[in-house]
């Protein structure tokens, strides 16, 4: 008869090389997205902008920015300079994601929600007569 094993041993699972490269970007992604770019001096590309296109820019840049963050985390581990070195590794990808996921967002929603919006704004709102002309009220008083 086999030995029964314990509940503990017996949904351990086995630690590959591909759980443990998992982990490890999962947590570089968690570590990343908790920074605050604006305190450490990156600049945000479309960061005053709607959550339309902030938000997208901002997730896209994140996400390619977590592998390289990563390995200039280790590599500047051995000098004590980690996050230093794992944030200007992080700078570039960063900066080049957020900005061509956010680029064609932003030239939508300014074709097809700010134009219609600014016509629509221009086209209610009551035209002025220019200045040479008499209004009904001025040829009363002056008659």
């Amino acid at each position: 008869m086999k030995p029964q094993l314990t509940s503990a041993t017996s949904i351990a699972l086995p630690r590959t090389a591909a759980t443990g490269l998992r982990a490890l970007l999962l947590g570089g992604l968690l570590a990343l997205s908790t920074t605050d770019t604006r305190a450490c001096g990156m600049p945000v590309p479309f960061g005053n902008g709607d959550p339309f296109v902030s938000g997208p820019a901002l997730t896209a840049g994140i996400v390619a920015a977590t592998p390289c963050y990563m390995v200039g985390w280790m590599a500047g581990r051995p000098f004590k300079k980690g996050s230093e070195v794992g944030a200007y590794s992080a700078a570039l990808p960063y900066l080049a994601a957020s900005g061509a996921v956010g680029a064609p967002l932003w030239g939508v929603k300014k074709v097809f929600y700010d134009g219609p919006k600014a016509i629509a704004q221009n086209l209610s709102k009551p035209k002025d007569k220019p200045a040479g002309e008499k209004t009904s009220a001025n040829s009363n008083s002056e008659q």
